[in-house]
């Protein structure tokens, strides 16, 4: 039987998949995004998020994440990667 996944947990693999969407770090994920919010479709489906990084963010990490506006970037909906 699968143990619960804690919240630290979870919240780590949530950066871990940011991270390989955005191209970054885990470490600069969960030190640089303070906001991932969902974009839903006018069906109320995800269909994709948009990730908002604090003042503050180093322009060689900036630099690495595409598509991005300022402190803002646009990205598909989020799936786990093997």
């Amino acid at each position: 039987m699968d143990k619960p996944q804690s919240r630290a947990d979870s919240d780590y693999a949530k950066a871990e998949i940011l991270a390989a969407t955005l191209g970054i770090g885990v470490e600069d994920v969960l030190r640089w995004v303070i906001n991932d919010r969902q974009e839903l479709d006018r069906n109320g489906m995800v269909a994709g998020y948009l990730i908002e990084f604090a003042e503050g963010t180093p322009p060689s990490v900036l630099a690495r994440v595409g598509g991005r506006s300022g402190r803002h970037v646009h990205v598909g909906a989020l799936t786990a990667r093997h």
